[in-house]
């Protein structure tokens, strides 16, 4: 009877301890979902730090770790909401991204692209400024969890007044230009 009890007891206390497991592993699962899915672009707020985890992780991996301005750089920063300055530049049968941020830390800007599908190519950000020549750098479209994006970082940039300019290409094609002032 006692030997009976204690197993009881065991199979209990096994019951509970994999049960609190199993909601462990469901709350992390759905946090990690949460996390990686990326907000409408007005309700985005990211962390400057955060937001650059994933995509320098993947800079390191395809052996792009220099982010000097002559170099494409993915890091991203907080979000911003996008322009309503979008003006059409070139035409093409290409998605046209969307400048999800486009933001200056200090002497350094940084530009980020979206694609509301599946995209392919790169991207060509051009900066200008009134009285300064204009910057260009292109960046590979990487995929997301359930996204495609592009960034770029320039660094060593003075002033104020710039503008992002940003058009997808591939091949021989290439998708209307989108711009938005640099904030």
């Amino acid at each position: 009877m006692r030997l009976q009890k204690k197993n009881t007891k065991s199979k209990l206390i096994i019951l509970i301890i994999a049960s609190i497991l199993v909601v462990c592993i469901a709350a992390f699962t759905a946090y990690s979902v949460y996390k990686n899915t990326p907000k409408n672009s007005s309700q985005q707020q990211t962390t400057h730090d955060d937001a650059n985890s994933g995509i320098r992780e993947e800079q390191v991996q395809n052996g792009n770790t220099d982010p000097t301005p002559t170099e494409e750089d993915g890091r991203t920063s907080k979000g911003l909401t996008p322009s309503n300055e979008e003006q059409p530049q070139s035409s093409g049968s290409l998605i046209k991204p969307t400048i999800a941020r486009a933001e200056k830390y200090g002497s350094t800007i940084e530009v980020v692209a979206t694609f509301p599908s599946t995209a392919t190519g790169h991207c060509e950000l051009t900066l200008s400024k009134d009285g300064a020549a204009s910057i260009s750098r292109t960046a590979p479209i990487t995929v997301g969890p359930s996204y495609y994006i592009c960034g770029f970082t320039v660094e060593n940039i003075s002033g104020t007044g710039w503008t992002a300019s940003v058009k997808h290409v591939s091949g021989a094609q290439q998708s209307d230009t989108v711009k938005q002032k640099v904030e």
